[in-house]
């Protein structure tokens, strides 16, 4: 099931990139992002959902899935972890909702499937990383706030 895809993920370390999105920050420790996010989604409450039937379609499951890592995308940091492992995980739920929707032979959402691809090539590139597991994209995170030109600003 694309539920079962988006837990067990594992990247190339090993490392189960879902955990951080089963539970939803507590509210003592992060009272502003209940600020910020005003739709909190996690994987228990995808969960629970999917245990009750509450999704009419593989749309709605969808919908949910970006909810939850636009979420995490809002609310932290671009260079964080947290940021990085959600752009991988929604291109995950993009691939297999793809891989589901292709197994039911419909007219395609050429829309969506615009979208889907935009957003599968800025999840690759913002991911890219060297031999050594470096994100390209962290060197370009930072952006001097000023030119000095001959040591002049």
């Amino acid at each position: 099931t694309m539920y079962d895809t988006i837990k067990d993920y594992h990247d190339a370390k090993g490392r189960q990139l879902s955990l951080i999105f089963m539970k939803l920050p507590n509210k003592n420790e992060y009272p502003d992002y209940y600020e910020v996010i005003k739709q909190p989604m996690n994987m228990e409450k995808i969960a629970q959902t999917l245990k009750n039937n509450g999704y009419e379609s593989l749309d709605e499951l969808v919908s949910d899935f970006i909810l939850m890592f636009d979420n995490a995308c809002k609310y932290n940091e671009p260079d964080s972890q947290i940021y990085k492992d959600a752009l991988i995980l929604q291109r995950l739920v993009l691939q297999t909702k793809l891989q589901l929707s292709e197994d039911e032979e419909s007219v395609p959402d050429v829309s969506a499937a615009v979208q889907e691809i935009l957003a599968t090539i800025f999840t690759a590139l913002y991911n890219h990383q060297d031999e050594e597991g470096r994100c390209y994209s962290d060197s370009m995170a930072e952006l001097p706030e000023h030119d000095m030109i001959d040591g002049k600003k």
